[in-house]
């Protein structure tokens, strides 16, 4: 009796189990390239996030200078056309130390994060401080950039 059964049982063709293989092949593909996406969309955002930090913390150690140096040496060493970048100073752990900018310095690898910072002083526009700071991109193609404008009060 049992035999019987499933003797009127049609089984799959191989055509259907291809179409079936090709089909799903198709949804885990989708599936991949958006979550990939998706993965370097939010690296890419967390990236930009950390530089901003990275560019106010610069913004806030040059005001925290203005503060704290006399007026001659705050222009000898901040209001000049060299570039440069504000380090903290763990030393005394509550001073910062000024770096000139050089391809291979501090700035290049601040604080040992994979951000380049890159400060400098534009005396023809109000005394403008551009904050420049670059990485690699998440492609590996090439670099992404923040730049931050600030003018002392």
């Amino acid at each position: 009796m049992l035999i019987n059964r499933f003797k009127n049982i049609r089984g799959d063709t191989i055509v259907e189990v291809m179409v079936s293989i090709v089909v799903l092949g198709l949804v885990l593909g989708t599936a991949y390239s958006l979550s990939n996406k998706s993965l370097k969309t939010g690296t890419q955002a967390n990236q930009r996030s950390q530089a901003l930090s990275v560019a106010s913390s610069q913004i806030e150690r040059l005001k925290a200078q203005f503060v704290e140096l006399d007026s001659t040496t705050f222009a000898s060493q901040y209001q000049s056309s060299t570039h440069f970048c504000i380090l903290y100073d763990s030393q005394t752990s509550h001073d910062y130390v000024y770096q000139t900018f050089s391809s291979s310095g501090p700035c290049s690898s601040f604080e040992g994060s994979i951000y380049t910072v890159e400060d400098s002083y534009d005396s023809t526009t109000d005394g403008t401080y551009t904050i420049l700071v670059t990485w690699q991109n998440v492609n590996g193609n090439g670099n992404d950039n923040l730049t931050l404008y600030y003018r002392l009060p």
